[in-house]
């Protein structure tokens, strides 16, 4: 175990002084006028004052074992902090989510898509529930597979096996509460549609940046990357639908 010991630089045998000066320690000489005004009170023993320098004196059995700094804990989840509502929301509402996270570049006009209004599709919202802002979105629909649906053991084409596939589309989180698992409660409300409704895969055209969330959700990639111009490079992603409900 290493000691600590003390030091300071002034010796132990006190200094002779001369009528009108103040004992002192210290070599050299060190002398103090106190008949003169001084902005600092007096102490008859000056090298009390000072704060000794702590040394670590090693031995043959100690070791200096540097303690690292605390680390700052890890911000507390968005969702867990406000009262989020995963609920259906008119696909208009979602237009201004999917403008700024998914074409900013690009005109409103650019997010509103063929089959927003149809029945068939639905549009959810992670709506906060004091002030009523949407701050993630996602819109489900009925769509065929851009492959060969066996791939997903789910047998060969047929009109049912395509009418129990779905298409997953403009999926957006606010920036400033992207990481905090806005996306995920947003995905797991539509995985969860599509499995009351009888859909078996759900398949959406993932932005590069996404795959990893993707797969942290069980989606598959399929075939290659490819560049939606203005947009930047996607790649097909699916995943299965569990009977009785998403997993």
């Amino acid at each position: 175990m290493g000691l600590i010991t003390a030091s300071t630089p002034f010796a132990d045998t006190p200094v002779p002084v001369a009528p009108g000066e103040r004992p002192c320690f210290g070599s050299p000489k060190e002398t103090i006028d106190v008949t003169k005004e001084s902005i600092y009170p007096y102490h008859p023993w000056p090298h009390l004052l000072l704060t000794p320098k702590l040394t670590w004196l090693e031995t043959e059995s100690s070791s200096v074992t540097e303690i690292p700094a605390p680390q700052a804990p890890a911000p507390p989840k968005y969702a867990q902090d406000v009262q989020l509502s995963v609920e259906p929301i008119p696909a208009t509402a979602s237009y201004p989510l999917r403008h700024a996270v998914l074409r900013p570049n690009q005109d409103m006009d650019s997010v509103v898509w063929p089959g927003d209004e149809e029945p068939g599709t639905t549009t959810f919202g992670a709506v906060e529930k004091t002030t009523g802002a949407v701050i993630g979105v996602a819109t489900v629909f009925r769509d065929p597979a851009p492959f060969d649906p066996v791939i997903a053991g789910l047998g060969g084409l047929s009109p049912e096996l395509e009418y129990a596939t779905w298409r997953l589309r403009g999926m957006a989180t606010r920036d400033d509460v992207q990481g905090q698992g806005i996306g995920t409660l947003v995905l797991g409300a539509v995985l969860r549609h599509v499995a009351v409704e009888g859909g078996r895969l759900l398949w959406c055209n993932a932005r590069v940046g996404a795959i990893a969330f993707y797969e942290r959700a069980g989606f598959s990639r399929f075939g290659e990357e490819w560049v939606l111009p203005t947009v930047g490079p996607h790649v097909v992603m699916w995943r299965r639908i569990e009977t009785g409900g998403a997993r």
